[in-house]
């Protein structure tokens, strides 16, 4: 017993001798964060561009009214570009009146060419192709003789004179006759009156008149 007891002092000794101890705790290192966070850019920041002038919007086509509206008395301009004219033929053997537009469609010094359209009742319009001549004095005109016809002749001989053929058809046919001759004169209170001559040798007119005033409403030709 006094053995085992000896036994056990000494290994106490020995262990204080050495100096072992318990393990010390191990302390975790805390991580600084950075004092200074980088800068990052900023994106830039898109800006539409301001334009300058405003853009322009095409006017929308207007609609053409289904009457033609024919100008003003007295505001008749001068036969210097495209014009349509629209009126009545008076047949003088039948009485009737023949509804006729005169589209002057390009006009070159003191010539234009154009159609005619003839709409009859009950039957098939006919268009015509047409070639004339722009006059503004008309005393120094040809063929006297044959403007003479015309009752403005005699009693004003101012203002615009026009002379023209129909040459051809581009519509219908048979109820009308090619290579007419029109002299007419161009009034100040906007009316074209004139005489109708049935071919180019004929010294008298027909007894038909027409009486036309200047369309101011765009109504295009069917046909270029």
């Amino acid at each position: 017993m006094k053995k085992i007891l000896v036994i056990a002092i000494l290994m106490i000794v020995v262990l204080s001798a050495c100096g072992i101890s318990a393990p010390a705790p191990v302390v975790a290192l805390a991580t600084t964060a950075p004092t200074t966070v980088p800068a990052v850019p900023a994106s830039p920041t898109a800006v539409p561009a301001t334009p300058t002038i405003a853009p322009t919007v095409a006017a929308s086509p207007t609609e053409v009214p289904a009457t033609p509206t024919s100008a003003p008395a007295g505001s008749v301009p001068a036969i210097t570009a495209a014009q349509q004219w629209f009126g009545y033929d008076r047949q003088a053997q039948s009485g009737r009146s023949l509804t006729v537009q005169l589209f002057i469609k390009t006009v070159t010094d003191t010539s234009f060419t154009g159609t005619m359209w003839w709409h009859y009742y009950g039957q098939t319009s006919t268009e015509t192709k047409v070639n004339g001549d722009i006059i503004t004095n008309i005393t120094s005109a040809t063929e006297q003789s044959r403007w003479a016809f015309n009752k403005d002749f005699n009693s004003d001989q101012s203002g615009t004179w026009l002379r023209w053929t129909e040459t051809d058809f581009l519509v219908g046919s048979g109820y009308h006759a090619i290579g007419g001759w029109y002299y007419a004169h161009l009034r100040s209170d906007g009316h074209l009156v004139g005489v109708y001559f049935e071919n180019a040798t004929n010294p008298n007119p027909e007894s038909d008149s027409y009486d036309l005033t200047l369309v101011t409403s765009s109504v295009a030709s069917p046909t270029p």
